[in-house]
């Protein structure tokens, strides 16, 4: 092969294959020929895990590191792709992290794949000691390769690999910052679902040592070492926290703060779980009464004899009854006199305003519920406005508790005589599974439904014109979005990142689409549904788009 003859996107794809299956000496012979190469981070990975210190001296000495031009290889890889060259991969594998390739399994998408060439070229993970030899080498040249010690520290950790651990920390590293923040504060969706899943892959024996290693390690970067907990996090731990010693370490380390308590205990409940409930109760889960009593009836309701044995019990020698009688008495006084649907009781669901036109502007939700039906009217004026954030956990001003509520909001409905959806109304609501938008909807604003992860399907109304800039980005559970006709005006990026989208369908009113930097299905694999001899039609083929026409279907 003629390596100086490649193009800059064949070049990192050709010289990892050189990594795999040449000698040190050929592999450096190659490199030199290829001249400068923009992304060599996934080959020194390769040699890293397979081929030994020799190889990885050579890329270095060579000018490999993990380190690279963001934007060039981006820009590199729009250029393969326009050029449909088999060579190119995705740019999820685009990271400065394969140095992680040391440890012997992580469970993240890019690691697998570099697992899966190395077997398919019959190359099996170096022994721990040659590893120990590279990390040691990548240490001591960190600022050379870009090679990252307190991030190797943390995955290192989670990979159970102690003599790595004490190799870094007899040199004085400790966990990444960035990484310790993610494990007590979150981070953004990709980052927390690799962690999570990270975690999964680690045995029952090990978690607790793990975990307890970790949070030690945390201690020395962060004043909050307990650890975050989402409804992610127990969807995916829920097996293994469901047994005491588990549930116990549960709720000694993570924030429990973020717990959906009433869920938790419901689903111990479910089990007939007693022993883990005890546990929960201990806690001081079932201070208030009517949670409590809410507990009682849901346990008796469905026949589980363990629990509400324990809880019946639990209630027998701690309640204050007379005073607990006392105090809904007096509640219940207070909500007669008002009506479910008066402007006094609205005040404490909705923050609102009046616009000029004399329609109720809805600026936030201050409600309990999950399942959100906005009224119609409150008073005796129309609701027609969704302000900017009025859902949205990134909201300003909004405590912990309520940002993290905002996000396990999972239903919406609007109501009809809503006109507009304005910026990033509902941006960040993770668990927003339905929305139902009335037909009088026409504008749909920037950012809107922005990293609505578990948005599955949303049907656009009949008078919508316009849809803002980023509208659906990273709505990455969206499978289809059909743009009905009548809308004329879309911002750039409205549908882009969406990793589960097959189809857009782009109406023949289309006249513009905002095309400032990226195209509309950017980091998508998408294709578009649109009318012959239409301006959708000319801006999927100006932008590399496949399109099938509409008349065909």
């Amino acid at each position: 092969m003629n390596y100086a003859d490649l193009k800059p996107w064949q070049k990192p794809k050709a010289l990892e294959k050189c990594v795999l299956s040449l000698t040190p000496d050929e592999a450096a012979k190659a490199f030199k020929e290829m001249g400068k190469v923009m992304f060599t981070a996934r080959a020194l990975g390769f040699a890293c895990r397979f081929r030994g210190l020799e190889m990885v001296k050579t890329l270095v000495n060579g000018g490999a590191g993990f380190r690279f031009d963001d934007g060039q290889v981006r820009k590199s890889l729009k250029a393969a792709a326009e050029d449909a060259d088999p060579l190119s991969y995705s740019q999820r594998f685009i990271t400065e992290n394969y140095f992680l390739t040391l440890i012997e399994y992580l469970n993240l998408s890019y690691m697998r794949e570099v697992y899966g060439e190395g077997n398919s070229n019959g190359l099996k993970l170096l022994p721990l000691n040659e590893r120990l030899l590279i990390l040691n080498y990548l240490f001591k040249t960190a600022d050379q390769t870009g090679f990252k010690p307190d991030v190797f520290m943390f995955f290192a950790i989670l990979g159970d690999e102690g003599e790595m651990v004490a190799l870094l920390k007899k040199n004085g590293v400790g966990v990444s910052e960035k990484w310790a923040e993610i494990a007590v504060n979150g981070g953004s969706q990709e980052e927390w679902y690799d962690y999570c899943i990270m975690l999964r892959t680690i045995g029952d024996d090990r978690f607790i040592p793990i975990l307890k290693q970790l949070i030690a390690e945390i201690g020395e970067v962060s004043e909050n070492s307990k650890l975050h907990f989402t409804e992610l996090f127990w969807l995916l731990h829920k097996d293994r926290f469901l047994r005491p010693e588990f549930f116990k370490f549960l709720l000694e380390s993570f924030n429990q703060s973020k717990m959906k308590k009433g869920g938790l205990m419901k689903a111990l409940i479910d089990l007939d779980n007693a022993s883990c409930l005890e546990i929960a109760v201990n806690n001081g889960w079932l201070k208030q009464p009517k949670k409590r009593d809410e507990m009682i009836k849901y346990a008796v309701d469905n026949e589980k004899t363990e629990c509400a044995a324990f809880l019946l019990d639990f209630k027998n020698s701690t309640a204050d009854l007379k005073a607990e009688q006392e105090k809904e008495e007096n509640k219940a006084q207070r909500e007669l006199n008002a009506a479910p649907d008066s402007v006094m009781m609205q005040k404490k669901i909705w923050n609102y305003k009046k616009g000029e036109d004399g329609g109720i502007i809805i600026t936030g939700y201050k409600g309990k519920q999950t399942v959100i039906k906005v009224p119609e009217k409150i008073g005796k004026s129309r609701v027609t406005v969704i302000n900017r954030m009025a859902f949205s956990p990134r909201a300003g001003r909004l405590n912990v508790k309520d940002s993290t509520f905002r996000k396990t909001i999972t239903e919406i409905t609007l109501p009809d005589g809503i006109v507009k959806i304005c910026d990033e109304a509902f941006h960040d609501c993770a668990m927003l599974k339905s929305v139902t938008l009335p037909d009088s909807v026409r504008e749909i604003g920037g950012r809107a439904f922005a990293r609505c992860g578990s948005l599955e399907s949303i049907t656009l109304p009949t008078g919508l014109r316009e849809i803002g800039e980023f509208a659906f980005v990273y709505c990455d559970m969206l499978k289809e979005l059909a743009v009905p006709e009548g809308v004329e005006k879309m911002g750039q990026q409205a549908a882009a990142h969406c990793a589960s989208l097959k189809t857009i369908t782009l109406p023949e009113t289309l006249k513009e689409i905002d095309n400032m930097y990226y195209n509309i299905l950017e980091g998508s694999s998408a294709s578009a549904v649109v009318v012959r001899g239409s301006y959708a039609e000319e801006y999927c083929k100006e932008h590399g788009i496949l399109f099938t026409y509409k008349e065909d279907k």
